[in-house]
């Protein structure tokens, strides 16, 4: 994040670290156009920094699926936006499978793949542009003042604990 002096383009499920959101900050501070595509929990929960990214001016979209007929225990309107990459001065390319968590920045098992292969760079960067015309919301105030499709509720990030822990917990047995 701060080698980038041009573009910051990312599609993120989930950001909670505080440290990588104040770095995206400091890029948009230094002239860097920062976009960021990520998941409503992120916006929605106690823990997100999406609010504090939109609110930096930070480009801030917010993916909601309205497709319907895919609703699951989990997540009311279907899938969730899951991807976890950047993209660098369309020069580069980082993914895998760290959220930009304080979990994943300091605990978990992650992994993370680094390209500059330019062909590689051109799919992810129009992956980013689907994401983001997929997205409702484009600024903290849409967020604000956005009225979510009739039925739809996202679980908060409590409540997904929550149903986790009661989809993985084993009655007792005598």
């Amino acid at each position: 994040i701060q080698g980038a002096n041009h573009k910051i383009y990312a599609a993120v499920y989930m950001i909670t670290d505080k440290v990588i959101a104040e770095a995206l900050i400091e890029a948009r501070k230094r002239g860097v156009d920062v976009q960021v595509v990520t998941d409503k929990i992120t916006h929605e929960s106690s823990w997100g920094k999406g609010k504090m990214l939109a609110a930096a001016g930070v480009k801030l979209c917010v993916f909601i699926n309205n497709k319907q007929g895919q609703q699951n225990r989990f997540f009311a309107n279907g899938p969730i936006m899951h991807n976890k990459f950047a993209i660098f001065d369309d020069k580069k390319v980082w993914t895998g499978s760290f959220n930009w968590t304080v979990s994943a920045n300091r605990a978990n098992q992650e992994n993370v793949l680094i390209t500059d292969d330019v062909a590689v760079c051109q799919k992810y960067k129009r992956r980013f542009e689907e994401l983001k015309q997929a997205s409702t919301h484009r600024s903290i105030d849409d967020v604000k003042n956005h009225e979510a499709p009739s039925g739809w509720r996202a679980p908060s990030f409590d409540t997904f604990v929550q149903l986790v822990r009661a989809y993985f917990h084993r009655p007792e047995t005598n």
